[in-house]
């Protein structure tokens, strides 16, 4: 037993003898060694954050010049150096702000330059739903109004339908997009609407400065000039354009316009619900019969 103690306190001794010979060593490297973890450290720290700063530098010049030759397009239509998801969007979108535009009054088109979103929502949900990949491309959209609103007064019609048209040469749907474009117009754009469905469709013949003008809303219209539709208009295709119309008159998308074009806008929704429920009560009670049903039963 006096062995084992005498063997631990000689381990003890050691130990402690060995420890004070260690704190009086003095270790040159320790400096330099302590130093160089540092700066490899530091140095790999700055190198990551070198790439996050270099890609991000670069995403924003890739955006600067994205949105530099959109805007060069838009004042001059042309060929492009910017990526549209649909050939023809970008033109489309600057048609419907030159729609919009038109149809608000003179006072209320600071909203287009400004670039309100309440404003361009109509020409927004108009492209997301004529173009194939439009729905999944919401950013693009709202980015491709925004420039175009803020040079409004600078976009011509005649040149960007024809670049339209062009794009959307392989797919033959100019007439469509361009029924789809009218349907943004009301009260002063109508005959705007009118003239650039006109650009895209030279075929079309659905009115004029005159007859077109009855498009304006007003309760005693015929419900289909209301909703800017021919009597023959298959069931879906109405409600597409009362969901279009509802959207872009309903109270809670105006509400940046003051308080008159608040009332006009309230009392044109309503017009445009009783419209719709007219025509739709018609098609029910077998007065107006839907031309997809009749052609249907005729097989």
């Amino acid at each position: 037993m006096a062995d084992t103690f005498r063997g631990f306190r000689n381990l003890r001794s050691a130990a402690a003898s060995l420890l004070k010979k260690l704190k009086n060593r003095r270790f040159p490297w320790l400096g330099p060694l302590a130093g160089g973890l540092i700066g490899l450290f530091g140095g790999a720290a700055g190198v990551i954050i070198g790439i996050i700063l270099g890609y991000l530098i670069r995403e924003l010049f890739g955006q600067f010049k994205s949105d530099r030759d959109l805007l060069e397009y838009l004042v001059n239509p042309g060929q492009s150096n910017f990526s549209e998801p649909d050939p023809g969007m970008a033109a489309y979108c600057a048609l419907g702000v030159i729609i919009i535009a038109k149809s608000l009054q003179a006072r209320d088109r600071r909203y287009i330059a400004d670039g309100s979103e309440t404003a361009l929502k109509p020409v927004q949900i108009s492209a997301a739903e004529s173009f194939p990949n439009g729905g999944d491309h919401a950013p693009e959209l709202e980015a491709f109004c925004r420039l175009a609103a803020s040079k409004a007064d600078m976009l011509n019609a005649d040149l960007l339908a024809e670049s339209l048209a062009a794009r959307r040469l392989p797919f033959r749907d100019q007439a469509y997009l361009g029924q789809q474009l009218e349907m943004l117009a009301f009260g002063p754009g109508i005959e705007t609407g009118y003239y650039i469905r006109t650009l895209l469709d030279p075929d079309y013949s659905g009115g004029g400065t005159h007859e077109n003008a009855s498009r304006e809303i007003h309760t005693e219209a015929d419900p289909w000039l209301i909703l800017g539709l021919d009597p023959g208009t298959p069931r879906h295709e109405v409600k597409s354009t009362f969901r279009k119309l509802a959207v872009q008159f309903h109270p809670d998308s105006l509400q940046e316009l003051d308080k008159k074009h608040q009332e006009d806008a309230a009392r044109a929704f309503i017009t445009i619900k009783e419209a719709y429920r007219q025509i739709m009560s018609q098609r029910d009670s077998g007065k107006q019969p839907d031309p997809v049903y009749q052609q249907s039963s005729r097989r």
